[in-house]
């Protein structure tokens, strides 16, 4: 394979940049690859050099969103137990949320997830994965137990719906409403991890 040159490189991330703000203008179903072309300050036969299509390119955009909300969880998963990693990682994915709301967006807008099972899911979803993953060595160390049945995939799903709930609320209903919002989605997330340990 040849690789890419400097300005192929420059190209395509020109390409990206100018599709992020149609897409986020327009919406996945109205997104014009005309458009981004135009932006990008290209000829629109130009985008098929880097990418086959208009899916390919709105999928590109989002799995580099998903690829940076992966480093923030990544980067925030010090911690001796699992409780301490999962308070990292439920505040890294709100920290990310709030630092990059237009890569958060194209993460649920543009992300199509071929998987019709919740257990085909977890074997694709790199940042959900990771709260999985501390769950289940809370479970396996026995710090946490498992008592609604769910297992690791289900409680890290009650942290995860616990942090995209606050995201929504706080960026659209919530939006203009005054209040600590940090410190409730914190309050939140002891609560949750409280009703992974054992009981006393």
């Amino acid at each position: 394979m040849v690789p890419p040159t400097v300005r192929g490189e420059r190209t395509r991330e020109e390409i990206l940049v100018a599709a992020t703000a149609v897409v986020l203008e327009s919406g996945p179903a109205a997104f014009s690859l005309r458009e981004v072309a135009r932006r990008a300050q290209l000829a629109p036969s130009a985008l098929y050099n880097h990418f086959p299509n208009r899916d390919a390119l709105i999928l590109a955009l989002a799995l580099r969103a998903l690829g940076e909300l992966t480093a923030y969880l990544e980067s925030a998963e010090a911690g001796a137990s699992a409780s301490d990693r999962l308070r990292a990682l439920g505040h890294a994915y709100l920290t990310f949320a709030s630092d990059r709301p237009q890569e958060y967006r194209l993460i649920f807008e543009c992300l199509e997830n071929p998987p019709t099972t919740w257990e085909a899911y977890l074997g694709v979803a790199e940042p959900f994965l990771r709260i999985v993953d501390a769950c289940a060595a809370g479970l396996a160390t026995g710090e946490f137990v498992d008592h609604s049945g769910a297992g690791a995939g289900g409680m890290a799903y009650a942290l995860w719906a616990l942090c995209h709930g606050h995201t929504s609320l706080t960026s659209r209903n919530l939006k203009y409403v005054e209040g600590d919002f940090d410190a409730l989605a914190s309050a939140g997330i002891e609560a949750v991890l409280a009703g992974f340990r054992k009981e006393s």
